[in-house]
């Protein structure tokens, strides 16, 4: 059992090292990094983006038309009921983005938009894109063929005439990206592909839009782009039902409300756990020892020694050196007197400055001169005092048992000592 610390420097230092990485990995689940499900794409092809190649601008437009419109963060498919229709627009080509939009299509009334564009983001302004280029036409396909395997992309020069078309006026595309399927037939269409498509298999029925310009920001206003959108939603919608837009694919994903429930989830999940182990290992290195707890020392020592100890600090403390030393020797001369002269002896004063022959009237002066000097010198005043203090003692020690027979005064009178004759002094 020991009150030591249990934890080394140099361990402390190494987990200190540990923490930080910790702590710095943490960061970087929570920055926005390339992973489309966890970073938004804020100017690419979603609802929320109003660059060119952003769908905001068609879903105000629906809006405007008291149509019901959900940007959907979560759930997509448990958000669509009877009669409503869920829009996937131009997903990420992305695995992850796949995964998704392949459970966003078991839905029963379902539109798929074709992506078409990559972005560059503007650095200075994150909502707008500086530049765009075409998708390669195999990323586009790996999105159609999550509802035909066997579909085909295809980029016309121009697409002016459309002798298909059964929603809306003609198109107005640039540069029109195309499909060539068996499964979908074929909505807006000429001998190169089809512009919009539809397939119906049991309950569940769908329209594939090939060319996203069509519902985009750039190209929602040209021509009849937005009456054939309108059309598109309004296929598979019934009068009165709103339409979601799922938005998680683009990396629009919501996050839990209440604080307290994000400390539970990946990657807050890594903060929380490493908040609670360094609790843990400060309780620990708080601690300090196992077993029972170590007996307190009493407030105050027992026994005269500490009395005396505790009454020499408070001197020491008031300053009261001089008076100390000075009752000291006067205790002493008082003292000395009683055991030689027993019944009668002379004032203590005069005993003490008189002194008498030998070595006891040597540390009598001594005393007697250092006491006077001792507050002279304010440095050596305690060294002085405890030298007279010293002197007196040995005044004492002489007397008592050097002196046991008795001694002459200056009048002559001679005094038996207490020790040496047991009874009063006797007088010649």
């Amino acid at each position: 059992m020991s009150d030591s610390s249990l934890f080394s420097g140099h361990f402390l230092a190494g987990w200190g090292v540990v923490a930080a990485l910790t702590f710095g990995i943490s960061l970087g689940f929570l920055s926005e990094g390339d992973n489309p499900a966890t970073r938004p794409d804020k100017a690419g092809s979603s609802t929320f983006s109003r660059s060119a190649i952003g769908f905001a601008g068609f879903a105000e437009m629906l809006r405007l038309l008291q149509i019901t419109v959900v940007q959907s963060r979560a759930d997509s498919l448990a958000k669509v009921g009877q009669g409503s229709v869920l829009v996937v627009a131009a997903p990420p080509t992305t695995e992850n983005a796949l995964s998704i939009v392949r459970q966003m299509l078991q839905g029963t009334a379902t539109v798929l938009v074709l992506p078409k564009w990559r972005g560059q983001p503007d650095l200075t302004s994150p909502d707008k894109i500086k530049a765009v280029q075409l998708l390669p036409q195999e990323e586009v396909e790996r999105v159609l063929a999550l509802v035909d395997p066997k579909a085909q992309v295809v980029r016309p020069g121009s697409a002016d005439i459309m002798p298909i078309n059964q929603l809306s006026g003609p198109p107005t595309l640039g540069a029109p990206q195309l499909v060539r399927s068996t499964v979908f037939r074929p909505l807006i269409a000429n001998s190169d592909g089809m512009l919009v498509g539809y397939m119906r298999r049991g309950e569940r029925e769908m329209v594939l839009v090939a060319d996203p310009d069509i519902i985009s920001n750039h190209g929602l206003a040209m021509g009849y782009n937005a009456d054939i959108a309108l059309a598109v939603i309004n296929w598979s919608r019934k009068d009165g039902d709103m339409v979601v837009f799922d938005e998680t694919s683009h990396g629009y994903v919501s996050r839990p409300t209440h604080p307290a429930m994000m400390l539970f989830q990946f990657p807050f999940l890594l903060v929380t756990g490493q908040v609670v182990l360094a609790m843990l290992l400060l309780i620990w290195a708080g601690i300090g020892r196992f077993g029972a707890a170590l007996p307190l020392p009493p407030p105050l020592a027992q026994g005269s020694h500490g009395l005396i100890s505790d009454i020499a600090g408070l001197l020491e403390y008031g300053r009261h050196h001089r008076s100390v030393i000075r009752r000291y020797l006067d205790a002493m001369a008082e003292v000395t007197g009683r055991r030689l002269y027993a019944e009668r002896w002379e004032p203590v004063g005069r005993l003490f400055r008189a002194g008498k022959a030998g070595p006891a009237k040597l540390h009598c002066a001594e005393a007697d001169r250092i006491f006077k000097d001792a507050g002279s010198d304010g440095q050596n005043e305690g060294r002085r005092l405890l030298l007279a203090a010293q002197a007196a003692h040995q005044w004492k020690e002489e007397l008592l048992h050097g002196c046991r027979g008795g001694f002459s005064d200056r009048r002559g009178d001679t005094w038996r000592g207490a020790e040496g004759g047991g009874g009063a002094g006797t007088h010649h």
